[in-house]
C-alpha cells in the first residue's frame, strides 16, 4: 500500500464481483479491523487471494502501522507502511520507499494541510477546507502547471457522501472535470474511519458513516491545449463494491476462505 498523491478519487477503480454472503462475524473492536483483504481496501479483484491481505496495528487509538505491500502481481507481506504522531502532526513513512514521506497537519483530528516530500524535497502540497456538509482540497503539485481542485459533498442527515467533484485546471483555465456520484450505502458502521491518511481510496471510503456499495464516475473533457483543443463528451463508469457481513450486519473485511 503506497500513498497515491496525485490521484485524488481512485477513477479507475475496477468493480468487485464477490458474492454478498452473510458469514460469521470476526471482530472489528472500536472500528479498528486487524486485518483486511486488499480487495475490499484499495485493490479490487474479481478472484480473493487467501494470502493477500493488510494487517493493521493501533495504538492509543491511532492507525500506526500497515503491514503488506502489492506490487504489480507481487503482495509483500514484510513491507510496511508506518504512521508516526507528535502533536498536531502525523507522518506516513515506508519500509518499501524510504524516500517517500506524507506529512499531515491535524486540527481536531483532521487534516488541514498535507505535504509530500521525496528526498527530502516538496512535491507538492494538499489544503483542506471544512464547510457545512462539503470539505474543499485544493492541491498544487510542484514544478506543474496544473492545479486539482476537489469538492466532496455530505447528505446532512445520514452524514454519507452524496458526489465530489475534481477539476483540473492549467494556467487557469479548466481542462477535466470529474463528477462521482456515490450511492447504495449499507447500514453497518465505517471500518475505514481511522485509515483516512493512508490513502486517497481509503480518504474517500473514510469519509461516510456507512459504506457506499455503488460509484458512478462521469469525466468531461473541455477544449484545452492540453487536450489538442478538442472537447470531448462526458464519459460515465459505473463500479460496483461488494462487501460480506457478518450476523449483525457489519463489514467483515477480512474471513476465512
Amino acid at each position: 500500500m503506497k500513498k497515491i498523491f496525485y490521484v485524488l478519487l481512485g477513477i479507475c477503480m475496477l468493480s468487485c464481483n464477490s458474492n454478498e454472503d452473510t458469514v460469521e462475524e470476526t471482530s472489528i473492536q472500536d472500528l479498528q479491523p486487524d486485518k483486511a483483504y486488499i480487495h475490499y481496501v484499495d485493490r479490487p479483484t474479481n478472484n480473493l487471494n487467501a494470502d493477500w491481505y493488510y494487517r493493521f496495528n493501533y495504538e492509543n487509538g491511532n492507525l500506526i502501522k500497515i503491514s503488506g505491500w502489492l506490487k504489480g502481481k507481487i503482495f509483500s507481506s514484510d513491507a510496511y507502511t508506518y504512521l508516526t504522531y507528535q502533536g498536531n502532526e502525523a507522518k506516513i513513512s515506508y519500509s518499501f520507499d524510504s524516500d517517500l514521506t506524507n506529512v499531515y497537519t491535524l486540527q481536531n483530528n483532521r487534516p488541514i494541510k498535507e505535504v509530500l516530500y521525496i528526498q527530502d524535497y516538496v512535491q507538492g502540497t494538499k489544503t483542506y477546507t471544512y464547510e457545512n456538509d462539503k470539505i474543499k482540497i485544493y492541491l498544487k503539485p510542484t514544478n506543474s502547471l496544473s492545479d486539482y481542485f476537489v469538492t466532496y459533498y455530505f447528505n446532512p442527515v445520514t452524514k454519507n457522501l452524496i458526489k465530489s467533484e475534481l477539476l483540473r485546471k492549467s494556467q487557469g483555465t479548466d481542462v477535466e472535470l470529474s463528477t462521482t456520484i456515490y450511492s447504495d450505502f449499507d447500514n453497518a458502521q465505517n471500518p475505514f474511519k481511522k485509515m483516512g491518511l493512508v490513502s486517497d481510496d481509503l480518504y474517500e471510503k473514510s469519509l461516510s458513516a456507512n459504506n457506499f456499495r455503488k460509484k458512478e464516475v462521469t469525466v468531461e473533457q473541455f477544449a484545452h491545449p492540453a487536450n489538442g483543443n478538442v472537447a470531448m463528451p462526458p464519459s460515465t463508469t459505473i463500479q460496483e463494491l461488494t462487501y460480506k457481513y457478518d450476523s449483525k450486519g457489519q463489514v467483515l473485511l477480512y474471513y476465512p476462505l
